[in-house]
Protein backbone atom coordinates (compact mmCIF):
# COMPACT_ATOMS: atom_id res chain seq x y z
CA UNK A 1 0.00 0.00 0.00
CA UNK A 2 1.27 3.42 -0.82
CA UNK A 3 2.12 6.02 1.77
CA UNK A 4 0.36 9.26 2.45
CA UNK A 5 1.46 11.83 5.02
CA UNK A 6 -1.36 13.73 6.64
CA UNK A 7 0.13 15.89 9.34
CA UNK A 8 2.19 13.42 11.33
CA UNK A 9 0.15 10.45 10.20
CA UNK A 10 1.62 7.69 8.06
CA UNK A 11 -0.68 5.13 6.51
CA UNK A 12 -0.48 1.55 7.74
CA UNK A 13 1.62 -0.45 5.37
CA UNK A 14 4.14 2.34 4.82
CA UNK A 15 7.67 1.03 5.16
CA UNK A 16 8.53 4.08 7.26
CA UNK A 17 5.71 3.65 9.77
CA UNK A 18 6.62 2.99 13.39
CA UNK A 19 7.56 -0.57 14.13
CA UNK A 20 7.55 -1.72 10.51
CA UNK A 21 10.32 -4.11 9.45
CA UNK A 22 13.06 -2.34 7.52
CA UNK A 23 12.66 -4.57 4.47
CA UNK A 24 8.88 -4.27 4.39
CA UNK A 25 7.76 -3.44 0.87
CA UNK A 26 4.04 -3.18 0.14
CA UNK A 27 3.18 -4.99 -3.05
CA UNK A 28 5.74 -7.74 -2.48
CA UNK A 29 4.48 -11.16 -1.44
CA UNK A 30 6.60 -10.95 1.71
CA UNK A 31 9.86 -9.46 2.92
CA UNK A 32 12.19 -12.42 3.25
CA UNK A 33 15.57 -11.76 1.64
CA UNK A 34 18.69 -13.80 1.05
CA UNK A 35 22.12 -12.68 2.33
CA UNK A 36 22.75 -10.73 -0.87
CA UNK A 37 19.64 -8.68 -0.16
CA UNK A 38 17.57 -10.03 -3.04
CA UNK A 39 14.00 -11.07 -2.45
CA UNK A 40 13.71 -14.86 -2.33
CA UNK A 41 10.34 -15.74 -3.84
CA UNK A 42 10.57 -19.38 -2.78
CA UNK A 43 11.09 -18.43 0.87
CA UNK A 44 8.28 -15.90 0.71
CA UNK A 45 5.81 -18.43 -0.64
CA UNK A 46 7.07 -21.04 1.81
CA UNK A 47 6.36 -18.68 4.72
CA UNK A 48 2.73 -18.30 3.66
CA UNK A 49 2.43 -22.03 3.07
CA UNK A 50 3.81 -22.81 6.54
CA UNK A 51 1.37 -20.38 8.16
CA UNK A 52 -1.56 -21.97 6.33
CA UNK A 53 -0.32 -25.45 7.20
CA UNK A 54 0.11 -24.61 10.90
CA UNK A 55 -3.38 -23.16 11.23
CA UNK A 56 -5.43 -25.29 8.87
CA UNK A 57 -3.84 -28.66 9.58
CA UNK A 58 -4.50 -28.27 13.31
CA UNK A 59 -8.11 -27.34 12.63
CA UNK A 60 -8.64 -30.08 10.04
CA UNK A 61 -7.07 -32.79 12.21
CA UNK A 62 -9.35 -31.99 15.13
CA UNK A 63 -12.46 -31.65 12.95
CA UNK A 64 -11.89 -34.98 11.17
CA UNK A 65 -11.36 -36.68 14.56
CA UNK A 66 -14.72 -35.43 15.84
CA UNK A 67 -17.01 -34.93 12.85
CA UNK A 68 -18.00 -36.36 9.50
CA UNK A 69 -16.00 -33.96 7.35
CA UNK A 70 -18.01 -34.35 4.14
CA UNK A 71 -21.19 -34.16 6.14
CA UNK A 72 -20.02 -30.74 7.32
CA UNK A 73 -19.22 -29.65 3.77
CA UNK A 74 -22.72 -30.56 2.61
CA UNK A 75 -24.69 -29.40 5.64
CA UNK A 76 -22.82 -26.86 7.78
CA UNK A 77 -24.26 -23.38 7.89
CA UNK A 78 -26.29 -22.64 4.77
CA UNK A 79 -24.29 -24.99 2.54
CA UNK A 80 -27.19 -27.37 1.95
CA UNK A 81 -29.35 -24.44 0.88
CA UNK A 82 -26.78 -23.22 -1.64
CA UNK A 83 -26.39 -26.74 -3.03
CA UNK A 84 -30.18 -27.09 -3.35
CA UNK A 85 -30.33 -23.80 -5.27
CA UNK A 86 -27.56 -25.01 -7.60
CA UNK A 87 -29.48 -28.21 -8.28
CA UNK A 88 -32.73 -26.31 -8.77
CA UNK A 89 -31.17 -23.90 -11.26
CA UNK A 90 -29.54 -26.72 -13.21
CA UNK A 91 -32.80 -28.69 -13.34
CA UNK A 92 -34.82 -25.46 -13.74
CA UNK A 93 -37.11 -26.64 -10.97
CA UNK A 94 -38.41 -24.17 -8.36
CA UNK A 95 -39.58 -27.07 -6.18
CA UNK A 96 -35.98 -28.14 -5.65
CA UNK A 97 -34.92 -24.60 -4.76
CA UNK A 98 -37.57 -24.35 -2.06
CA UNK A 99 -37.97 -21.19 0.03
CA UNK A 100 -36.13 -18.23 -1.47
CA UNK A 101 -33.80 -16.46 0.95
CA UNK A 102 -30.13 -17.08 0.22
CA UNK A 103 -28.57 -15.04 -2.56
CA UNK A 104 -27.76 -17.14 -5.60
CA UNK A 105 -24.23 -15.96 -6.41
CA UNK A 106 -22.61 -18.78 -4.44
CA UNK A 107 -24.84 -21.33 -6.16
CA UNK A 108 -23.82 -20.04 -9.59
CA UNK A 109 -20.20 -20.44 -8.49
CA UNK A 110 -20.87 -24.03 -7.44
CA UNK A 111 -22.44 -24.73 -10.83
CA UNK A 112 -19.45 -23.22 -12.63
CA UNK A 113 -16.93 -25.36 -10.73
CA UNK A 114 -19.09 -28.48 -11.10
CA UNK A 115 -19.28 -27.92 -14.85
CA UNK A 116 -15.51 -27.49 -15.13
CA UNK A 117 -14.45 -30.35 -12.85
CA UNK A 118 -17.41 -32.77 -13.12
CA UNK A 119 -17.32 -32.95 -9.31
CA UNK A 120 -20.43 -33.19 -7.14
CA UNK A 121 -21.91 -30.04 -5.64
CA UNK A 122 -20.37 -30.49 -2.20
CA UNK A 123 -16.87 -30.99 -3.58
CA UNK A 124 -17.37 -28.07 -5.97
CA UNK A 125 -18.34 -25.80 -3.07
CA UNK A 126 -15.25 -26.88 -1.14
CA UNK A 127 -12.92 -26.35 -4.12
CA UNK A 128 -14.45 -22.93 -4.76
CA UNK A 129 -14.09 -21.93 -1.10
CA UNK A 130 -10.44 -23.01 -0.87
CA UNK A 131 -9.54 -21.27 -4.14
CA UNK A 132 -11.33 -18.05 -3.17
CA UNK A 133 -9.76 -18.17 0.30
CA UNK A 134 -6.28 -18.26 -1.27
CA UNK A 135 -7.30 -15.54 -3.73
CA UNK A 136 -8.52 -13.38 -0.84
CA UNK A 137 -5.13 -13.62 0.86
CA UNK A 138 -3.42 -12.66 -2.42
CA UNK A 139 -5.68 -9.62 -2.82
CA UNK A 140 -5.07 -8.64 0.83
CA UNK A 141 -1.35 -8.79 0.12
CA UNK A 142 -1.66 -6.59 -2.97
CA UNK A 143 -3.78 -4.09 -1.05
CA UNK A 144 -2.06 -3.88 2.32
CA UNK A 145 1.26 -5.73 2.15
CA UNK A 146 2.75 -9.05 3.17
CA UNK A 147 2.36 -8.68 6.93
CA UNK A 148 -1.39 -8.08 6.70
CA UNK A 149 -1.79 -11.00 4.29
CA UNK A 150 0.18 -13.27 6.63
CA UNK A 151 -2.07 -12.46 9.59
CA UNK A 152 -5.21 -12.66 7.46
CA UNK A 153 -4.43 -16.31 6.64
CA UNK A 154 -5.37 -17.41 10.16
CA UNK A 155 -6.57 -14.55 12.37
CA UNK A 156 -10.29 -15.22 11.78
CA UNK A 157 -11.50 -18.58 13.08
CA UNK A 158 -14.75 -18.00 11.18
CA UNK A 159 -12.80 -17.61 7.94
CA UNK A 160 -10.81 -20.79 8.64
CA UNK A 161 -14.09 -22.65 9.15
CA UNK A 162 -15.63 -21.43 5.89
CA UNK A 163 -12.53 -22.23 3.87
CA UNK A 164 -12.22 -25.76 5.30
CA UNK A 165 -15.92 -26.69 5.19
CA UNK A 166 -17.16 -24.40 2.42
CA UNK A 167 -19.41 -21.38 2.49
CA UNK A 168 -20.14 -18.05 0.77
CA UNK A 169 -17.68 -16.00 2.83
CA UNK A 170 -14.47 -16.85 0.89
CA UNK A 171 -16.26 -16.15 -2.41
CA UNK A 172 -17.60 -12.83 -1.19
CA UNK A 173 -14.30 -11.74 0.37
CA UNK A 174 -12.40 -12.50 -2.86
CA UNK A 175 -14.86 -10.42 -4.89
CA UNK A 176 -14.96 -7.62 -2.30
CA UNK A 177 -11.16 -7.31 -2.00
CA UNK A 178 -10.80 -7.74 -5.76
CA UNK A 179 -13.11 -4.77 -6.25
CA UNK A 180 -11.07 -2.67 -3.82
CA UNK A 181 -7.86 -3.62 -5.64
CA UNK A 182 -9.42 -2.71 -8.99
CA UNK A 183 -10.25 0.72 -7.57
CA UNK A 184 -6.63 1.12 -6.45
CA UNK A 185 -5.44 0.28 -9.97
CA UNK A 186 -7.81 2.82 -11.54
CA UNK A 187 -10.04 0.11 -13.01
CA UNK A 188 -13.31 1.43 -11.62
CA UNK A 189 -15.39 -0.36 -14.26
CA UNK A 190 -13.97 -3.71 -13.18
CA UNK A 191 -14.49 -2.68 -9.56
CA UNK A 192 -18.18 -2.06 -10.25
CA UNK A 193 -18.47 -5.44 -11.96
CA UNK A 194 -16.78 -7.26 -9.07
CA UNK A 195 -18.81 -5.30 -6.53
CA UNK A 196 -22.03 -6.18 -8.35
CA UNK A 197 -21.01 -9.86 -8.43
CA UNK A 198 -20.21 -9.65 -4.71
CA UNK A 199 -23.73 -8.34 -4.12
CA UNK A 200 -25.13 -11.52 -5.71
CA UNK A 201 -23.30 -13.49 -3.00
CA UNK A 202 -24.06 -11.21 -0.06
CA UNK A 203 -26.13 -8.02 -0.21
CA UNK A 204 -23.47 -5.91 1.53
CA UNK A 205 -21.58 -6.01 -1.76
CA UNK A 206 -23.72 -3.00 -2.73
CA UNK A 207 -21.54 -0.89 -0.44
CA UNK A 208 -18.68 -1.12 -2.95
CA UNK A 209 -21.05 0.08 -5.66
CA UNK A 210 -22.39 2.80 -3.40
CA UNK A 211 -18.90 4.04 -2.57
CA UNK A 212 -17.87 4.22 -6.25
CA UNK A 213 -21.10 5.91 -7.33
CA UNK A 214 -20.91 8.35 -4.39
CA UNK A 215 -17.38 9.47 -5.22
CA UNK A 216 -18.27 9.79 -8.91
CA UNK A 217 -21.26 11.93 -7.95
CA UNK A 218 -19.08 13.97 -5.58
CA UNK A 219 -16.63 14.63 -8.42
CA UNK A 220 -19.52 15.33 -10.84
CA UNK A 221 -18.17 12.65 -13.15
CA UNK A 222 -21.48 12.19 -14.93
CA UNK A 223 -20.20 10.09 -17.82
CA UNK A 224 -18.63 7.44 -15.61
CA UNK A 225 -21.56 7.61 -13.20
CA UNK A 226 -23.88 6.53 -16.03
CA UNK A 227 -21.40 3.90 -17.21
CA UNK A 228 -20.98 2.39 -13.74
CA UNK A 229 -24.72 2.40 -13.20
CA UNK A 230 -25.21 0.59 -16.52
CA UNK A 231 -22.68 -2.12 -15.56
CA UNK A 232 -24.39 -2.66 -12.21
CA UNK A 233 -27.80 -2.71 -13.89
CA UNK A 234 -26.67 -5.39 -16.37
CA UNK A 235 -25.53 -7.64 -13.54
CA UNK A 236 -28.80 -7.00 -11.71
CA UNK A 237 -30.84 -7.96 -14.77
CA UNK A 238 -28.81 -11.11 -15.43
CA UNK A 239 -29.19 -12.09 -11.77
CA UNK A 240 -32.84 -11.13 -11.47
CA UNK A 241 -34.15 -12.77 -14.65
CA UNK A 242 -33.70 -16.42 -13.49
CA UNK A 243 -34.94 -15.41 -10.04
CA UNK A 244 -38.17 -14.05 -11.52
CA UNK A 245 -38.64 -16.95 -13.92
CA UNK A 246 -38.13 -19.57 -11.23
CA UNK A 247 -39.75 -17.89 -8.21
CA UNK A 248 -42.06 -15.27 -9.69
CA UNK A 249 -40.50 -12.34 -7.80
CA UNK A 250 -37.27 -10.34 -8.10
CA UNK A 251 -37.39 -9.56 -4.37
CA UNK A 252 -37.50 -13.10 -3.01
CA UNK A 253 -34.05 -12.79 -1.42
CA UNK A 254 -34.93 -9.62 0.45
CA UNK A 255 -38.30 -10.96 1.56
CA UNK A 256 -36.55 -14.04 2.91
CA UNK A 257 -34.01 -12.03 4.90
CA UNK A 258 -36.73 -9.75 6.27
CA UNK A 259 -37.83 -12.65 8.44
CA UNK A 260 -34.56 -12.29 10.39
CA UNK A 261 -35.10 -8.61 11.18
CA UNK A 262 -36.57 -7.56 14.52
CA UNK A 263 -40.24 -6.60 13.95
CA UNK A 264 -39.50 -7.38 10.25
CA UNK A 265 -39.34 -3.65 9.51
CA UNK A 266 -35.86 -2.45 8.50
CA UNK A 267 -32.48 -4.18 8.17
CA UNK A 268 -30.71 -1.52 10.25
CA UNK A 269 -31.50 0.34 13.45
CA UNK A 270 -29.66 2.36 16.10
CA UNK A 271 -25.99 1.27 16.14
CA UNK A 272 -25.16 -1.29 18.86
CA UNK A 273 -28.79 -1.60 19.98
CA UNK A 274 -29.46 -5.09 18.52
CA UNK A 275 -25.98 -6.26 19.53
CA UNK A 276 -26.35 -5.19 23.15
CA UNK A 277 -29.94 -6.44 23.34
CA UNK A 278 -29.12 -9.89 22.01
CA UNK A 279 -25.88 -10.14 23.99
CA UNK A 280 -27.87 -9.69 27.20
CA UNK A 281 -30.61 -12.17 26.28
CA UNK A 282 -28.44 -14.71 24.43
CA UNK A 283 -28.57 -18.31 25.60
CA UNK A 284 -25.44 -19.25 23.66
CA UNK A 285 -22.47 -20.85 25.46
CA UNK A 286 -20.13 -18.51 27.31
CA UNK A 287 -17.29 -19.28 24.88
CA UNK A 288 -19.41 -17.91 21.99
CA UNK A 289 -20.19 -14.74 23.93
CA UNK A 290 -16.51 -14.20 24.71
CA UNK A 291 -15.61 -14.71 21.04
CA UNK A 292 -18.25 -12.28 19.80
CA UNK A 293 -17.46 -9.64 22.42
CA UNK A 294 -13.74 -9.87 21.67
CA UNK A 295 -14.28 -9.27 17.96
CA UNK A 296 -16.65 -6.36 18.54
CA UNK A 297 -14.25 -4.76 21.02
CA UNK A 298 -11.32 -5.27 18.62
CA UNK A 299 -13.17 -3.60 15.73
CA UNK A 300 -14.18 -0.63 17.89
CA UNK A 301 -10.64 -0.30 19.29
CA UNK A 302 -9.01 -0.29 15.87
CA UNK A 303 -11.46 2.23 14.41
CA UNK A 304 -11.54 4.51 17.47
CA UNK A 305 -7.86 4.47 18.44
CA UNK A 306 -5.87 3.74 15.29
CA UNK A 307 -8.40 5.09 12.82
CA UNK A 308 -9.75 8.23 14.51
CA UNK A 309 -7.40 9.20 17.34
CA UNK A 310 -4.24 8.56 15.32
CA UNK A 311 -5.75 9.93 12.13
CA UNK A 312 -5.21 6.89 9.93
CA UNK A 313 -8.78 6.80 8.64
CA UNK A 314 -8.56 10.41 7.49
CA UNK A 315 -5.23 9.75 5.80
CA UNK A 316 -6.56 6.60 4.15
CA UNK A 317 -9.67 8.42 2.95
CA UNK A 318 -7.53 11.17 1.43
CA UNK A 319 -5.73 8.58 -0.71
CA UNK A 320 -8.40 5.90 -1.21
CA UNK A 321 -11.85 7.47 -0.66
CA UNK A 322 -13.94 4.71 -2.31
CA UNK A 323 -12.18 1.96 -0.39
CA UNK A 324 -12.52 3.75 2.94
CA UNK A 325 -16.20 4.53 2.41
CA UNK A 326 -16.98 0.93 1.38
CA UNK A 327 -15.22 -0.54 4.40
CA UNK A 328 -16.81 1.87 6.87
CA UNK A 329 -20.27 1.19 5.41
CA UNK A 330 -19.75 -2.55 5.97
CA UNK A 331 -18.65 -1.95 9.57
CA UNK A 332 -21.53 0.45 10.27
CA UNK A 333 -24.03 -2.00 8.82
CA UNK A 334 -22.76 -4.89 10.94
CA UNK A 335 -22.92 -2.76 14.09
CA UNK A 336 -26.47 -1.67 13.21
CA UNK A 337 -27.90 -4.85 11.69
CA UNK A 338 -31.41 -5.26 13.06
CA UNK A 339 -31.19 -8.98 13.73
CA UNK A 340 -30.12 -11.49 16.35
CA UNK A 341 -27.42 -12.52 13.87
CA UNK A 342 -25.70 -9.15 14.41
CA UNK A 343 -24.45 -10.52 17.73
CA UNK A 344 -24.42 -14.26 17.07
CA UNK A 345 -22.47 -14.08 13.78
CA UNK A 346 -20.51 -10.85 14.10
CA UNK A 347 -17.07 -12.51 13.63
CA UNK A 348 -18.31 -14.07 10.38
CA UNK A 349 -19.96 -10.91 9.08
CA UNK A 350 -16.87 -8.77 9.67
CA UNK A 351 -14.43 -11.01 7.70
CA UNK A 352 -14.37 -8.84 4.52
CA UNK A 353 -12.90 -5.84 6.36
CA UNK A 354 -10.40 -7.74 8.53
CA UNK A 355 -7.45 -6.96 6.18
CA UNK A 356 -8.29 -3.25 6.35
CA UNK A 357 -8.46 -3.40 10.14
CA UNK A 358 -5.14 -5.26 10.34
CA UNK A 359 -3.54 -2.58 8.17
CA UNK A 360 -4.95 0.17 10.36
CA UNK A 361 -3.55 -1.59 13.43
CA UNK A 362 -0.06 -1.79 11.85
CA UNK A 363 0.48 -5.54 12.34
CA UNK A 364 3.70 -5.24 10.35
CA UNK A 365 5.36 -4.04 13.55
CA UNK A 366 5.35 -7.62 14.85
CA UNK A 367 8.28 -9.89 14.13
CA UNK A 368 7.71 -12.46 11.40
CA UNK A 369 8.11 -15.22 13.97
CA UNK A 370 4.97 -14.13 15.85
CA UNK A 371 2.47 -15.41 13.24
CA UNK A 372 4.31 -18.74 13.19
CA UNK A 373 3.73 -19.08 16.94
CA UNK A 374 0.09 -17.99 17.07
CA UNK A 375 -1.18 -19.59 13.84
CA UNK A 376 -1.76 -23.04 15.46
CA UNK A 377 -3.65 -21.34 18.29
CA UNK A 378 -6.06 -19.78 15.82
CA UNK A 379 -6.33 -23.13 14.06
CA UNK A 380 -7.43 -24.58 17.39
CA UNK A 381 -9.97 -21.77 17.78
CA UNK A 382 -11.30 -22.60 14.32
CA UNK A 383 -11.73 -26.21 15.41
CA UNK A 384 -13.54 -25.06 18.55
CA UNK A 385 -15.94 -23.10 16.37
CA UNK A 386 -16.71 -26.15 14.22
CA UNK A 387 -16.65 -28.95 16.81
CA UNK A 388 -17.74 -27.08 19.92
CA UNK A 389 -15.85 -26.23 23.10
CA UNK A 390 -17.56 -28.83 25.28
CA UNK A 391 -16.83 -31.61 22.80
CA UNK A 392 -13.14 -30.70 22.65
CA UNK A 393 -12.98 -30.39 26.43
CA UNK A 394 -14.50 -33.85 26.82
CA UNK A 395 -11.95 -35.27 24.36
CA UNK A 396 -9.10 -33.60 26.23
CA UNK A 397 -10.27 -35.02 29.55
CA UNK A 398 -10.58 -38.49 28.03
CA UNK A 399 -7.04 -38.20 26.67
CA UNK A 400 -5.67 -37.27 30.08
CA UNK A 401 -7.29 -40.33 31.68
CA UNK A 402 -5.51 -42.69 29.24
Amino acid sequence: MGSSNHGNTVLAGNPQSDGAPKDFRPGRILTLRNPEGRTNLALELAYFAVLALLAYSVCLFIVVAHKDFWGLVWNSGDNHGYIQISQGIREWNPQVIGKVKLFWGTSYGILAVASLTRADYGTSLLLLSVFCGALSVFFAHRLYGGAVAAWFIFVSAAFIQRILTGGPEPIFVALFLGALLAIRRGLAGWAVLLGALAATVKPIGVFVLGAILFTSLRRKDWRNLIYYGAVAACVAVLYGAPLVLLTGSPFGNFSGYAGDWHQKVLPITIPFYPIVKDAITSQAPLSNSIKNATWIAAVILVIAYYGLMRGRLRAHFAQYPEETVAVLLVIFFQLSYNSTWAWAEFPRFIIPVVPFLLAQACVERFRRSVPLVVAPVFGLLGAVQIVGFQSLLHSFRSLIRL
